[in-house]
C-alpha cells in the first residue's frame, strides 16, 4: 500500500472518483467507495490540512499504475496527531 497527498478535500474525491472509474468499481451494498480521504491532523507537520489518500499496489482495488511513481509515498505516522496514555 502506498498513499497519494492531495491539497484539498474536494481535489481529494475527484482523486477517488478517478480512481473507481479506472478500476471499474463495482458499488454494492457492501463497496461503496474505493476509499475515504483523510486530512493530515498534525498541526507540526508540512502538510498539515491536506489529504491522504491509500493507493493499492495489488489487489483487485490496484490503482497505482494510474499515479506517477513519484507522487507515491509510504505511510507517515507522524501525518497524525498522537495521544498521550499518560495519566
Amino acid at each position: 500500500m502506498k498513499y497519494i497527498t492531495i491539497q484539498s478535500h474536494t481535489q481529494a474525491i475527484s482523486t477517488i472518483s478517478h480512481i473507481e472509474q479506472s478500476i471499474e468499481l463495482n458499488k454494492n451494498k457492501q463497496v461503496i467507495m474505493y476509499a475515504e480521504p483523510e486530512m493530515i491532523t498534525n498541526k507540526f507537520h508540512v502538510l498539515s490540512g491536506q489529504y491522504v489518500i491509500p493507493i493499492a499496489t495489488k489487489g483487485w482495488l490496484k490503482c497505482d499504475q494510474l499515479f506517477d511513481t513519484q507522487q507515491l509515498v509510504d505511510m507517515d505516522t507522524t501525518w497524525y496527531d498522537t495521544v498521550s496514555t499518560d495519566i
